[in-house]
């Protein structure tokens, strides 16, 4: 008897090694050309427990980013070089920004502790702060917000069988 299988999504949990440093984003009045490419690697080591999901409007609910479950003070690294472009506080959560040389900003939200400054270049899997009682990851270019398993790969394709789309033998399907 034939047993349909599902297609099942797994992403990798645990946080690739750094690449090479990416270039730090040109200055303003640079010539540009092609946005370079830029690998990104997840900022934690731990597991994830909420996803993207597309917010309905600027205001409406989802989650902008991917939420992990850390203990607080895991060690938070840049998903990818750049420059900082925003470290303190936001209605009372420490938060860190960096642009990147494709023109994505990550964000990374709810630190008990900053290690970078603004301005600072920073490099693949340097350490940005630690965790605080929760932690997030967002991406965006300007401001449209970017889905991170479309940034961390690879992303690993199983199949395994479901018993809820069994076809019984001998019935067409």
């Amino acid at each position: 008897m034939l047993r349909p299988l599902l297609l099942v999504l797994a992403l990798a949990q645990g946080v690739a090694a750094p690449a090479t440093p990416s270039p730090s984003p040109p200055s303003l009045g640079q010539a540009q050309g092609p946005a370079p490419v830029v690998r990104y690697h997840r900022p934690v080591r731990a597991p994830l427990v909420d996803r993207f999901r597309v917010p309905a409007g600027p205001y409406g609910a989802g989650n902008r980013g991917w939420e992990y479950e850390t203990t607080p003070s895991t060690v938070v690294r840049a998903s990818a070089g750049g420059t900082v472009a925003f470290a303190g506080t936001v209605a009372g959560e420490l938060y860190v920004s960096v642009l990147h040389a494709d023109g994505l900003r990550s964000t990374y939200s709810y630190l008990a502790r900053i290690s970078v400054s603004v301005g600072q270049v920073v490099h693949s899997g340097q350490q940005l702060g630690a965790t605080g009682h929760r932690f997030q990851v967002g991406f965006r270019r300007g401001e449209a917000y970017v889905d991170p398993a479309l940034l961390f790969g690879p992303v690993l394709v199983r199949l395994v069988p479901d018993e809820r789309f069994a076809v019984a033998a001998g019935s067409p399907g």
